[in-house]
Order: structure tokens, then sequence, then C-alpha cells
């Protein structure tokens, strides 16, 4: 398998195990949060889509179209499952562009370990929404904690 088909499919197993949670989530769940003055649930899935967006506007020689979602804002389970979606195919197409360099020249960075860097902020933001749906007493079923690691 070619490097850039290695790349899709880390960013897209990433995308899965997203999907996969948040589909796991309450209406109720996505208000509840870990600690005072945290992130709920709900704002973390928003965050997530606006980082991707923040790195391909600093990165991506194109501007992607793709719309932010306001953190305040009540957004359902559905509006967050379709723009984390288009946000994931956004960087996907990106992912793309950059994989035949040896860096990222505004970030010095090389595209593996950018890709590395991505998944990692995105699985420690899987963590947080666990424990913090836990910690509220809206746990998930096993099956979906455990299927964030299927592939």
């Amino acid at each position: 398998m070619g490097r850039k088909a290695q790349f899709q499919e880390a960013w897209a197993l990433n995308g899965q195990m997203n999907q996969r949670l948040i589909e796991a989530i309450s209406t109720a769940g996505l208000d509840t949060t870990y600690a005072p003055r945290t992130r709920t649930v709900r704002r973390v899935w928003v965050h997530m889509h606006n980082m991707r967006l923040h790195w391909l506007d600093a990165l991506a020689a194109n501007p992607t179209q793709v719309k932010r979602l306001k953190s305040r804002e009540a957004h359902d389970p559905a509006t967050l499952q379709a723009a984390l979606a288009e946000s994931q195919a956004a960087i996907a197409d990106w992912l793309k562009t950059i994989v035949k360099k040896d860096q990222i020249k505004v970030i010095e960075h090389s595209p593996t370990s950018f890709l590395a860097f991505m998944i990692a902020h995105e699985a420690h933001h899987r963590g947080q929404i666990i424990v913090a749906l836990r910690l509220a007493g809206h746990a998930l079923p096993r099956e979906a904690t455990l299927g964030i690691w299927d592939h």
C-alpha cells in the first residue's frame, strides 16, 4: 500500500472512531462536562470540527469552504455528525496534496508527523468525551467504547 493510501486509511479510521462514538451519545449526553468551566461534550465535537478547519486555513493552498460551527449553539447530533463528515472529507482531500512532500513549510513538520498530531488531538478529545459521559452518569454502551477500537 502506498503512502497516499496509508494516509487516507489512517485518517478514515480516525473519522470512523469519531462517528461510532457520536452515534452512541444521547442528546442529553451532549450537554455533560467532566468538570466545572470545561467544554460540554457538544462543544468538544464543535472544537474538533473547527480545529480541522483552522488547520486547513493555516496550511492548505486553497482554504476550505466548509462552514465553522458556533460553539455556543445547541447543535443536535445529526448536525454535528454532518459537520464532522464534511471536515473529515476536507482534511482527506488536503492530505492527498501533501503526502509526497517532505515538510509542510508553514509549520516545518513532515506530513506524517502532522497527521499523527491531528489524530492524537482527536483521540485526546474522544477520551475527554468518554470520561465526561461516565462522570455524569451517561456511560456509553460497552459496544460503543470498544467499538472505537474496531476497524
